[in-house]
């Protein structure tokens, strides 16, 4: 359902700040807590620029010969660092899973048809232990999102072909089970994923956001999507449990853009308005943890930025 705003300019909120995390692209980021593991998006570590990552130091080198990159652990900063796993051509390290013990990785075949799902453990010899694999009809590319009470949570999908689902594989029963289908990944915080349908989707015509629990393996809320808005950010902060939703809402008469910050729950069923600014050619130019900058256009046709503070609402111009 959608929801209506009334008024005009920026409305300020108190936001509650209580106490949560984020899926931060291109660092590591703590994630699924009560598991004790961190997801790493995008690994950037290089031997000479080495990423710590809980209790270790990782790193990633490119043979230039084969154009694999090769996967390299270490206990201490400067250690020489044990051989972990490589992947394929021309692929780069992404949707590592750290424990104290273990790295769990996914590879996909070079034709796209084949997913896996690897675990190699840190500790003694090095030893690589294929957890899981599943194959597609069509190239579809592994994106691993958590481990979460003996599951593995993961989607397997093509954006561009606007096709893809949300999947679990449970390491006791040693069973795939799908979750949702026909949804792409917005963001992932602790126990929760979040996703957007695709456009086809008729059970979800406004493309609200869904909240996936998995603590309890199912949808557990929808943040509803403002009147003609298309979203186009998110921040998580487990810290306060607040998710913070970014949208863009085009207004074809004047071609101005609104970018409106709601913020709600974690799990997504305690929304609240923060705050809207508007103006030609409107965009979130920068997001950060509390705070955002949008840029736009002025009457003088020169860009411009506003700051929104997501804690408090208020709405600033930091510079011409």
């Amino acid at each position: 359902m959608k929801r209506r705003l009334a008024g005009v300019g920026f409305v300020l909120v108190l936001a509650m700040v209580l106490s949560m995390l984020p899926t931060g692209f291109g660092k590591p980021v703590t994630a699924q807590a009560a598991s004790k593991t961190t997801v790493v998006e995008y690994l950037q570590g290089t031997a000479d620029d080495r990423t710590q990552i809980r209790n270790g130091y990782y790193w990633s080198t490119e043979n230039a010969s084969n154009h694999k990159t090769y996967v390299y652990y270490s206990k201490t900063p400067n250690g020489r660092g044990r051989y972990l796993f490589q992947t394929n051509e021309w692929q780069g390290v992404g949707q590592m899973i750290v424990s104290d013990n273990y790295v769990w990785f996914t590879q996909d075949s070079t034709d796209g048809l084949k997913h896996y799902i690897y675990r190699v453990n840190l500790t003694g010899t090095r030893k690589l232990v294929k957890v899981t694999g599943v194959k597609s009809k069509e190239a579809y590319a592994t994106m691993l999102l958590g481990y979460y009470g003996g599951n593995f949570y993961y989607w397997l999908g093509n954006d561009n072909a606007g096709v893809g689902g949300l999947y679990r594989y449970d390491t006791a029963k040693k069973k795939n089970i799908g979750c949702k289908k026909q949804v792409t990944v917005r963001d992932v915080c602790g126990r929760y994923l979040y996703f957007t349908p695709f456009f086809e989707d008729l059970d979800n015509p406004d493309n609200d956001v869904l909240v996936f629990d998995c603590a309890v393996n199912k949808m557990v809320g929808r943040v509803p999507t403002p009147e003609g808005g298309y979203l186009v950010g998110t921040r998580m902060d487990e810290e306060t449990d607040t998710a913070y939703f970014i949208y863009d809402i085009y207004n074809r008469k004047d071609s101005t853009s609104t970018i409106q910050v709601w913020g709600n729950s974690l799990a997504g069923n305690d929304e609240f308005f923060i705050a809207e600014v508007t103006g030609r050619n409107a965009y979130p130019y920068e997001i950060n943890d509390t705070d955002m900058i949008v840029s736009m256009y002025d009457e003088n046709d020169e860009m411009t930025y506003f700051y929104i503070n997501f804690l408090t609402g208020e709405v600033l111009e930091p510079m011409g």
